[in-house]
């Protein structure tokens, strides 16, 4: 199952990258706010704006990773049984052990 781990893991590092980039420019739209008051109101709108992007970013990341997991449990379990389904066409007694057809 390391496939999954590093699909999680993937997905943990895409929602630090995206928290980090908001926390930086939060704090970088503040003291733009200092500096120029006048922009307040405008800064703000870019604020909400990082807000829900950053919010969208994560919930997309974790559906993906969920989805992908899901997948991939889907593919072994497929796997798994079409190896189980030839080993018994392979050694069924009344085929004589062999595929035909």
């Amino acid at each position: 199952m390391s496939f999954s781990f590093s699909i999680a893991a993937a997905a943990a590092v895409v929602v630090v990258v995206v928290v980090a980039a908001a926390a930086i420019s939060s704090t970088a739209l503040a003291a733009i706010v200092v500096v120029v008051p006048e922009v307040a109101v405008v800064v703000e709108v870019v604020r909400v704006a990082v807000v829900v992007v950053e919010v969208v970013v994560v919930v997309a990341a974790a559906a993906a990773a969920t989805v992908i997991n899901a997948l991939y449990l889907v593919i072994l379990e497929k796997t798994a049984e079409a190896a189980l389904l030839l080993v018994i066409y392979r050694c069924n007694p009344y085929r004589h052990c062999q595929v035909r057809g």
